[in-house]
Order: structure tokens, then C-alpha cells, then sequence
């Protein structure tokens, strides 16, 4: 079988990069590269050596003058086989991935898949992965955010009259299929070379446009198809303890796009346990990003093992975005055996 060279879909990802920047209609927040990219990329679930991975993010992000918005994005995945036999050979790995997105419009999006990937080996020492996500989305309106009291009228108060809130705090909601689709690629670091290891994946969204429920107020952008990109690079500074890591993403969903660039300087403190399984070392990495969407944010990540936390408070920028201020945080978890590599470093 003839092997296929990644160069391709890294040059079309370096075009999507420097795409202009608007933010109409999108809010989220997707997840960090480095902590978890299943949640966004399902064929990232294909990527890496690891036989489990896990992990959970939560996002806070207000506006002023008003309640604070929440994401929370949950998953997990499992590579099925025997990892020494299956090297030589396609990689299955199965994942699930769950979002929850509330907005400031007072609708609540939702996203609940199931997804596969599989790993292909590539030309060069590169490593190449397709993925699919087939579940439901599903957009719940909050009441509240619409809700009045009717038993003050122009007649003056009628305690008889209908209050106008709504039974419970859902109103009106819209369930869809959703369908997810994309491709990864990456070319992990080895020892004794000096080269950084490259990730990227890209992905479609809502492959079937969903059916906007009645009286929809949020703008057609959110639920019109979405490709997101993400591509990521991390290398050694010389000496052994310290690290770097850079990358880009982006959003593109009808008229609205974001783009996003970052960087972060690590160190390593404690033994590296080079010849053992377990990894007793303590990686600490601090960094900056900026989204066009108005955020800059100073992530902060701790690993250990197979666990990986970090904590990304945002800055004040001035853009009117939704998005534009806030605060994230996100654990995540990798066995440390069988050769797993560290979770963050995917």
C-alpha cells in the first residue's frame, strides 16, 4: 500500500490561518489543544500511543451587566486491541464526547456523540487518523430569559391572572442528529531527535444542518455547518528540562470565524524516570494566547503521570464579545503504562 504525505493537509490548514476574523453568532469556547482535543476532533481520539484517555473542561464567560455563561465539555476514549501487534497495522479507537454550551441568548446548546477514529501509519514517520461522531444536538430554551408578570396589567393587580412564567425552566427546544467528520495528523517526537513533534487535525460540524426551532433568536450562524482546525508543535529549548509548545486554532461556521494563536515555556523538576514506565517528573508550563474574538488568557498546566491539569484565566480586552472575559480550567487523565504518552503533550 502506497503511503500518503501529510504536507498537503498542513498547507490547506496554514490558508485557513490567516482567514480574516469575524465573531456573529458563535460563543463557545472550544477546548485547549493541549488538554484534550478528542472533545473537538474526533479523529484526535486516533492520535497518540495511549490506550485510555479522560478528562473534563469547564469554561466561565460573562459580559457586563449580566449572569455568568457556562460550557462544560466531558469525554473520554478507548484504543481496542493489543498496542505492540496493532503498530503495525491500523489503530482502532473508539470515543464519546458531551458539550453543554448555555448562551447569552437564553438557549442552551447540546452536543452528545459517540465517535471512532482509526490510526493509519503514514509516510516519514508521520502518523495519520480519520474520525466520525454520529449523536444528537439539541438547543433548550431557558424561560426566564423570557418570561413577564402578567398579573400587573393596565386594570392594576389581578392575583387570578397567569403570572407568565413558564412551567419549569425549559420553553421550547429542537433535537437533531449530528454528524461530525474529520482527519489528524501528527508526527511524535523521538528520542535522540532533535525535530519537535506536529499535530493537526480538521474537522466538520453539523454535517447535517439541524432544523432551527420556531421563533429561533439566535443568529442562523450557530447552527449552520462549522469547520474547526487546530495544529500544534512542541520541542526542547536546548536543555533537557526546558520545553516549549505553540499553536493555532480556528473556528469557520457561516459568517462568523475565530482564529487562535498561543504559546507556552515549560519546565521539568523532579526524575524523568528514563528507564522506567512510570513517570515521576513534574512538568509546569506557562503560557499566552489571544483569540480574535477578544480573548487573551494566561494558561497555567501541571502534569504528573497520566494526569494533566490547567487553569486559563482570561483579561479584559474590550471586545464586545460574550466571550471576551472570562475564566477555564480542565483536568484530564492518561494511564502511565503501555507506553502512554503523556496526555498534554497530544
Amino acid at each position: 500500500m502506497r503511503k500518503l504525505h501529510p504536507l498537503p493537509l498542513l498547507g490547506a490548514l496554514a490558508l485557513l490561518a490567516f482567514r480574516p476574523a469575524t465573531t456573529a453568532g458563535q460563543e463557545a469556547v472550544a477546548p485547549w489543544a493541549s488538554g484534550l482535543p478528542g472533545l473537538e476532533h474526533p479523529a484526535a481520539w486516533g492520535l497518540g500511543s495511549g490506550r485510555v484517555a479522560a478528562g473534563v473542561q469547564h469554561a466561565e464567560r460573562w459580559t457586563q451587566g449580566r449572569d455568568a455563561f457556562h460550557t462544560q465539555w466531558v469525554g473520554c476514549g478507548w484504543r481496542m486491541g493489543n498496542a505492540p501487534q496493532a503498530r503495525r497495522g491500523a489503530r482502532w479507537t473508539l470515543g464519546w464526547s458531551s458539550m453543554l454550551d448555555r448562551q447569552a441568548s437564553g438557549w442552551t446548546e447540546g452536543r452528545h456523540l459517540i465517535e471512532g477514529a482509526v490510526q493509519i501509519p503514514l509516510d516519514k514517520g508521520w502518523n495519520g487518523a480519520a474520525g466520525l461522531g454520529v449523536g444528537l444536538a439539541h438547543w433548550t430554551l431557558d424561560g426566564r430569559e423570557w418570561s413577564w408578570d402578567a398579573q400587573y396589567g393596565p386594570a392594576g393587580y389581578n392575583p387570578g391572572a397567569p403570572t407568565g412564567e413558564p412551567d419549569g425552566l425549559t420553553s421550547g427546544g429542537s433535537w437533531n442528529p449530528e454528524v461530525t467528520a474529520g482527519v489528524a495528523a501528527e508526527r511524535p517526537a523521538r528520542r535522540g531527535n532533535a525535530a519537535p513533534s506536529l499535530k493537526a487535525a480538521a474537522t466538520l460540524h453539523h454535517a447535517l444542518r439541524p432544523i432551527q426551532p420556531h421563533f429561533f433568536p439566535i443568529a442562523a450562524d450557530t447552527t449552520s455547518r462549522r469547520l474547526s482546525w487546530w495544529v500544534e508543535s512542541e520541542g526542547k529549548m536546548g536543555r533537557e528540562t526546558l520545553t516549549w509548545r505553540a499553536w493555532h486554532r480556528g473556528s469557520l461556521q457561516g459568517a462568523a470565524a475565530w482564529t487562535e494563536i498561543g504559546g507556552s515555556i515549560g519546565r521539568t523538576f523532579g526524575s524523568a524516570s528514563r528507564y522506567t514506565r512510570d513517570a515521576q517528573s513534574h512538568d509546569v508550563h506557562i503560557g499566552l494566547l489571544f483569540r480574535s474574538d477578544g480573548i487573551l488568557r494566561l494558561p497555567v498546566t501541571w502534569r504528573h503521570g497520566g494526569i494533566t491539569c490547567w487553569i486559563a484565566p482570561g483579561l479584559p480586552t474590550g471586545h464586545r464579545s460574550p466571550a471576551a472575559t472570562g475564566w477555564a480550567a480542565a483536568i484530564a487523565w492518561s494511564p502511565v503504562r503501555d507506553g502512554v504518552t503523556p496526555l498534554a503533550s497530544r
